[in-house]
């Protein structure tokens, strides 16, 4: 299993109650804020497939956060989907 399969296989079931404990912590604003940043190397890299793939997970992570920590990362996922558009 590639890395990419494995952390969406973790994310569709993260198998806890983890997803409370993030919102409290501000750890999912960092991991959301990570996947938009990791999403645009592969459209810089013109693997719009891959990117959108990324994005798809970044923007799954960005609908569980609670709106302040949403807030805070809109601008970037914005600027990314953007970026992935352009790549193809």
């Amino acid at each position: 299993m590639d890395s990419l399969a494995a952390v969406r296989d973790a994310l569709a079931t993260p198998g806890d109650d983890s997803l409370r404990h993030w919102q409290q912590v501000n750890l999912g604003r960092f991991i959301a804020e990570e996947h938009y940043r990791l999403t645009l190397a592969p459209a810089d890299a013109g693997r719009s497939e891959e990117a959108r793939v990324l994005l798809t997970a970044a923007d799954a992570l960005l609908g569980e956060l609670s709106g302040n920590a949403a807030k805070g990362v809109r601008e970037l996922a914005g600027r990314t989907a953007a970026r992935v558009r352009e790549a193809g």
